[in-house]
């Protein structure tokens, strides 16, 4: 909460061996003590009308494009799907071409020869489109709902968002329309119509820290008496596996590991 200060936004630390949530911030915040009587209409006011809507919990409620965290899922759905391993290289030029449109990498003039490890190293856009491209939408989708992506989480409080996957069969459902290939671009990359919350994205990189298991996150360990007699206690509960491999994990824990650890890597 120190390091937000006046910032919006949300933050959420799991522990990845069971579920706990250790920190679990949404700011700004607001006052709870108000709401124990009347709240003073200016203060009412103030907080309907901050842009940085300090009444939403963030990490529950708030449902973004992840971006770039969303390429470990989309490099698993192509490792398990067979169609790239950790030595399938791409040559790229800041853009990837699609019909008449270019879909800009995030870097002008691009990251050169990019493999797996380099591609989430750097977060080269680049090998994610074309990738997105050969798998299409739904085998995407079918990775990112191994990882309850698009479903709440049940972590015990009022208004757990759940986001949105899309599939070809969700467009078609929501506006009347076939899916376009150039839709799955974007996707492939944590943009487009795809929407998590911050709880979801921090278990999904739970899950790919523990190689699979996805735990149910929970924020009460036990419930003791005035005393301290412990009245009831809360452990670990599985609420899936995700079935990808160990050798895929650990391919993508590798450029993962690099993106922080290696120069060059986008948190280096």
């Amino acid at each position: 909460e120190a390091a937000f200060g006046a910032q919006a936004g949300a933050a959420v630390v799991m522990n990845v061996t069971n579920g706990e949530v250790l920190s679990f911030v949404s700011s700004p915040t607001f006052d709870p003590s108000l709401f124990a009587g009347r709240i003073p209409p200016e203060i009412w006011k103030q907080y309907l009308e901050d842009k940085r809507h300090p009444l939403e919990n963030k990490a529950l409620s708030g449902q973004y494009p992840p971006g770039s965290t969303f390429k470990m899922i989309t490099a698993l759905a192509g490792l398990e799907a067979g169609v790239i391993d950790e030595n399938t290289t791409i040559v790229d030029p800041g853009y990837y071409e699609m019909g008449n449109h270019k879909f800009r990498d995030w870097k002008p003039g691009g990251h050169g020869i990019v493999n797996l490890r380099k591609s989430l190293k750097e977060s080269c856009d680049t090998y994610y489109y074309k990738l997105g491209e050969k798998l299409g939408v739904d085998r995407i989708a079918a990775m990112a709902e191994r990882f309850h992506l698009g479903q709440p989480l049940g972590i015990g409080l009022a208004h757990e968002k759940k986001g949105n996957v899309p599939t070809t069969a969700w467009k078609l459902k929501r506006f009347g329309k076939k899916w376009l290939p150039g839709e799955t671009l974007p996707v492939a990359i944590g943009q487009g119509y795809l929407l998590t919350t911050p709880i979801q994205l921090a278990s999904m990189v739970a899950t790919v820290a523990n190689e699979g298991t996805i735990y149910r996150p929970h924020l009460v360990k036990r419930v003791v008496d005035p005393d301290g007699k412990t009245i009831k206690e809360y452990g670990s509960e599985i609420l899936g596996t995700t079935g990808v491999s160990a050798a895929s994990f650990r391919k993508v824990k590798q450029g993962l590991y690099a993106v922080v650890n290696d120069p060059g890597g986008t948190g280096a």
